[in-house]
């Protein structure tokens, strides 16, 4: 008894082997239709069971029925032969591939299997396959997906359909990971993955990155990149700041990682600040070493990049300095624009040293000791003084303008008509050879002679030739002679009510030119 229950275990033992062996051998059954493949074939099961056709099928274990078992999706059992061994740790959703005979009973159809393979589930296939094949392969990552999509699908399986997206996103972090230094890859990814259902934000992450690649390029040309990124960026002409010093730090560190998780206000504001990160190097270049063009630098960044306030204060300051430095040889418009400049930035006081170091320079220049240098130098200072009414330079315009006077008064008595016009409109009068102001003509008396002839009146102790100087010659002329004086009367006018009489008077052995006015009349209105 003993002997034949030990030849009844070795038998055992032989075909726990042979199950095991049948089990573990996948690789053995060749290529296996799937569920799928062969239900699709179901037109032609009723000849494969007249004809007993060897199949190899692979599906997903569903559960057992006694020593039979079901396939998902697949309508009929399956029953292994009696020395196939199913084993009992097989869960469902693993994937089992048998090999065997379709049999046929009436209307119904069964699978009659001597082999059977044991293997994972398709979740586990498909990362070992990724693992095996495709590691670092986004193509090959995205066939694979591609292949196990239709089985998630096939089975409506939630866990491979999440793993399978997984997968793409892998893959797709991958292929951006590859083309990270590549503009136009990038452009390219983004591209493809608004066709693969790629959410917005992602896709304007990769363009974001794309222009940031470009415009860190050596040779990179920032014109056509400022420009892709004023077509392509919301807000880039927004004027505006991040919001606090912290995230506008942390952004410039590592802007792909910020833009990543930002919202889309603050991606806006992120674009601004990079376009202007790009676009101030390209303003600050215009700048002349000398600063020259500083004005015109400074209005440009007024205008585009109002923000960069450190850049707009320094090119401010090399403009003005270099402008004050060379004041000497600024034209007039220039020196306009220097007091205007200063004005606007607040260093007007500075203007007042900058105008005398002007003018004595012009001084140095147009000084040549002749009417026309002493001119010249009068109509700058009376150009300082109508820009900057400072009654200083007024009064330097004055002092020269009277020494051009003097220096024309004999023999250019036409040039000293309109310097005299010129100095009488700035209220300066000549009387009695002093230039004197309308305060202190009205301090005059009203017989001053000079005040009078100004007036175009007759006083007395005027000359003979001063009143035919204010009045011209008279009408008639009357002399009397006493023992010690001549006497003289002049009338001027024919009417009564008009009539003017002038009494000179002289001593008798004087000249006529000697006679002075002692009385003057007007004929009493009738």
């Amino acid at each position: 008894m003993a002997k034949n229950d030990s030849r009844i275990s070795a038998v055992n033992r032989t075909g726990l082997f042979l199950a095991a062996a049948l089990v573990c051998s996948v690789s053995a059954m060749g290529q296996a239709m799937s569920v799928r493949e062969f239900v699709a074939e179901k037109s032609k099961w009723a000849e494969w069971s007249l004809k007993r056709k060897s199949l190899s099928i692979s599906g997903r274990y569903e559960g057992r029925l006694s020593k039979q078992f079901r396939f998902s999706k697949l309508p009929m059992l399956i029953t292994p032969q009696r020395t196939t061994v199913l084993p009992n740790d097989v869960k469902a959703g693993q994937r089992v591939t048998v090999s065997g005979v379709l049999q046929r009973s009436g209307t119904r159809f069964g699978l009659e299997v001597g082999r059977i393979a044991i293997g994972s589930t398709d979740t586990e296939r498909m990362i070992r396959k990724v693992d095996r094949a495709a590691s670092g392969k986004p193509d090959l990552m995205y066939e694979i997906a591609d292949e196990y999509a239709e089985i998630a699908e096939f089975y409506a399986d939630r866990e491979l359909t999440f793993n399978v997206a997984k997968l793409r996103e892998k893959a797709f972090a991958l292929r951006r990971e590859q083309n990270k230094s590549d503009p136009a890859g990038l452009l390219q990814l983004a591209a493809q993955a608004e066709k693969s259902g790629v959410s917005a934000a992602v896709i304007d992450a990769i363009r974001f990155q794309s222009l940031i690649v470009a415009a860190d390029l050596p040779k990179s040309d920032m014109e056509k990149v400022l420009g892709d990124m004023r077509q392509q960026w919301k807000g880039w002409d927004r004027v505006n700041s991040m919001l606090d010093v912290s995230e506008e730090e942390r952004f410039l560190q590592n802007p792909l990682a910020e833009y990543e998780v930002a919202d889309r206000v603050s991606r806006q504001r992120m674009h601004r600040r990079l376009y202007r990160l790009h676009r101030l190097p390209q303003i600050l270049a215009q700048l002349q070493p000398d600063a020259a063009n500083g004005l015109d630098v400074v209005r440009l960044l007024e205008r585009e990049l109002p923000e960069e306030t450190a850049a707009l204060e320094e090119i401010k300051t090399q403009f003005v300095d270099a402008r004050l430095a060379a004041v000497s040889r600024l034209n007039r418009k220039q020196l306009e624009e220097l007091g205007a400049t200063l004005f606007e930035f607040g260093r007007e006081q500075e203007m007042k040293q900058a105008i005398m170091k002007w003018l004595k320079a012009q001084e140095e220049r147009l000084d040549n000791g002749e009417l026309d240098g002493i001119l010249a130098i009068a109509d700058e200072y009376q150009f300082v003084f109508e820009r900057w009414k400072d009654p200083v330079h007024r009064e330097a315009e004055d002092n020269r303008l009277k020494t051009a006077w003097f220096l024309c008064k004999d023999d250019a008595p036409k040039e000293a008509k309109g310097i005299l016009q010129r100095l009488e409109r700035h209220g300066w009068t000549r009387l009695s050879d002093k230039w004197m102001t309308a305060g202190q003509i009205d301090n005059l008396p009203r017989d001053d002679v000079q005040l009078a002839m100004r007036e175009g009146r007759v006083v007395a102790g005027m000359k003979p030739h001063q009143v035919i100087e204010t009045l011209f010659e008279p009408t008639r002329r009357i002399r009397v002679i006493s023992a010690r004086y001549v006497e003289e009367i002049w009338i001027y006018g024919d009417d009564g009510s008009t009539a003017i009489t002038i009494h000179l008077q002289r001593d008798r052995h004087s000249p006529p030119e000697k006679a002075t006015v002692t009385v003057v009349s007007r004929a009493a209105s009738r």
